[in-house]
This record gives structure tokens, sequence and C-alpha cells, in this order.
């Protein structure tokens, strides 16, 4: 038996006998996914030809309303690539993470959405009442995005940690212990009927 033993065992070595480097490097691995820290990755296109600009126009809304100069000012494709790196560079300052274009298809149905409670289609200060459209764009499309750098963080900080041990049980009674009077079933060295 301690032959089979020494044979399965020989190839290990013993956690005492590593210096510290060595275990770190070790702890590195342990996760179930190793990733560098300072490894980089190519972006995932999730959006096919998202960096390309795409061709918008009213009709999106041309259904609901009238098109007028505030949703052809708000919907044109300039505005839509103001918009598209002014959310880049706000994710950025606020998160200090760099990301790509997002979908033009999401950012035009969170458009509609701005556009349809928030506009006021007067016909004066058209410019002023597109940057608050935009400004309202920008903010929305700004904390969901960073929602979810941050989740995506903690998710590749979970996978690439070791998986945590739970810790052991606690007694949170507020009564303390429930032995109660044991002396009674515990049998004494001079018995009564001696």
């Amino acid at each position: 038996m301690s032959t089979i033993k020494s044979k399965t065992f020989a190839n290990f070595q013993n956690v005492d006998n590593l210096n510290t480097q060595v275990r770190t490097s070790q702890y590195n691995y342990n996760g179930r996914i190793f990733l560098a820290p300072d490894e980089q990755f190519a972006p995932y296109d999730l959006y096919k030809d998202s960096s390309k600009p795409q061709d918008t126009n009213t009709s999106i809304i041309s259904n609901i309303v009238v098109p007028n100069a505030v949703s052809r000012t708000f919907f044109s494709n300039t505005n839509m690539e103001r918009l598209q790196s002014t959310i880049i560079d706000k994710v950025y300052t606020t998160c200090s993470k760099r990301i790509g274009k997002q979908s033009y298809e999401a950012l035009q149905i969170i458009m509609k959405s701005i556009y349809l409670q928030y506009s006021k289609n007067l016909l004066t200060d058209i410019e002023e009442q597109v940057v608050d459209l935009n400004n309202m764009v920008i903010n929305e499309c700004t904390n969901r995005i960073v929602s979810e750098i941050t989740q995506y963080i903690g998710y590749l900080k979970d996978i690439t940690s070791p998986i945590p041990i739970m810790p052991l049980p606690q007694n949170v009674s507020n009564k303390g212990y429930k032995y109660g009077d044991l002396s009674s079933t515990i049998p004494s060295s001079n018995p009564p009927y001696m």
C-alpha cells in the first residue's frame, strides 16, 4: 500500500517548501479560469458593423408624431455620431474604461423614448431643445453602461478567484446555549444506594 501511495503522490510538492513567490503564482491559477491582470482582450463585436456609421432618419417616429425641426435635428446622423462619441467619453471619465460604439438600434430606442417623453417641439430654440434631449440620452446610456461594466468586472473577479469556502456555522441565538442542567443526568461518583 505504501508503494502505491508514494507513486501516486511523487509529483506533488509540499506547500511548506515553496517560497512565497511560487505560492502566489499558484494561487493565481486557483480559480476556475486564469486571466493575467495585464491581459488585454480583442473587443467582441456584439453588433455587426457597429463601428460603421448608420443611416438614421425620422421614420422611427413618423407613425407617432409629425416630423418637425427638432425631430429631424435630434435623429440626424451627425447627432447620432455626436451622441456615440460623447457616451464613449463620459463612460471613460466615469469609470476609466474604454468602450466601443454602442448599437445604433439600441441607441435609437433610447432616443425615441426620451424624445417622446421630454421633447417640447417648440419652433424656437431648436438647438437648446436638442442639447437637453442629448443630455438625457447620454445620462441614461452612461448609467446603464457603467452598471453593466461594474457587473462584468465583478464577474471576472468571481471566475478568476478561488471558490470561497463557506464559514463555519455560528450560534445566533440570543438565549445562549440550551443545554440545561446536566447534573441530574450524570451519575455521581458516590451513588446514593450504597
